[in-house]
């Protein structure tokens, strides 16, 4: 395989675990709305902070991988891995998000009980 070939290997798979990478960060980020009910402003917020995150991570993979050279096939890997990810990863990271967050709940109330309970 050729040095050429082999780059653009390279440069395929970065990207596609980049897109994997930021739907991951979205899962993150939807699940901490439905755990806390946020003000429409607030949710506006962290729109566009995750979508200045998501503009200045591309670019970053895009330089990392291959200098800054914009290819078709650099945006097709970025939009694969963020399908891959959300049709077969996502329901089971958001299950695992959630159960995650269920048992430090539960940590904290029974400390937070144990608190208040005289000696």
């Amino acid at each position: 395989m050729s040095i050429f070939v082999s780059q653009q290997f390279f440069e395929f798979f970065v990207l596609l675990y980049g897109g994997i990478i930021a739907m991951f960060v979205y899962d993150i980020l939807s699940v901490y709305r439905q755990y806390f009910s946020l003000k429409k402003v607030f949710l506006t917020v962290q729109d566009i902070l995750y979508w200045i995150w998501l503009a200045s991570f591309s670019i970053y993979l895009l330089y990392y991988a291959s200098l800054g050279s914009i290819k078709a096939y650099s945006f097709f890997a970025l939009i694969l891995g963020a399908l891959l990810y959300k049709l077969v990863l996502s329901t089971i990271i958001k299950k695992m998000i959630y159960d995650c967050i269920g048992i430090i709940r539960k940590l904290f109330m029974k400390i937070n009980k144990n608190k208040n309970t005289p000696s």
